[in-house]
């Protein structure tokens, strides 16, 4: 069973590395800046124990349970501590949220090229057919065809 269900998933990871055609790269860097905005936002979120744990119990980090902080926040002095923690967890989502814009403007670059690459290749596949099969089939399909069902698939 698990060696059935290994197997589809790589057919299906094969077809869609098919699909993406001249555009692979792009989904790869697609898919790094989703894992890279994700990572940022568990640290930025991980950062609040330490940041509550300052603020309740007013006590400095190296007390804390994260110890592993303390060689980071051992030189600043405890005026300050609460200063930097503060600012680390701010440049964590300010960096979040400027890989979230980066894999927006990417996505949205790759949807248009994907969907113009698809249409190109739809006209030219008609372009190259036989006289017989385009008469056989009605304008609106064609149209449907070369306009409505790339966009659709892009879309989804």
């Amino acid at each position: 069973m698990k060696n059935n269900l290994v197997s589809i998933f790589f057919s299906r990871l094969k077809t869609l590395w098919l699909i993406f055609g001249p555009f692979k790269y792009m989904a790869i860097i697609i898919f790094i800046f989703m894992v890279i905005a994700a990572l940022l936002e568990g640290f930025s979120l991980w950062m609040i124990i330490p940041l509550l744990e300052f603020i309740l119990q007013e006590t400095t980090i190296t007390n804390s349970k994260f110890t592993f902080l303390y060689s980071i926040f051992e030189s600043i002095p405890k005026n300050y501590q609460l200063l930097s923690l503060c600012s680390v967890m701010f440049v964590f989502v300010l960096l979040k949220n400027y890989f979230v814009i980066l894999k927006y403007v990417y996505s949205a670059k790759f949807v248009s090229q994907l969907r113009q690459y698809w249409t190109n290749k739809i006209m030219s596949n008609y372009l190259y057919a036989r006289y017989g099969y385009i008469t056989s089939h009605k304008q609106g399909f064609l149209y449907n065809n070369l306009i409505v069902e790339p966009v659709n698939a892009v879309v989804s």
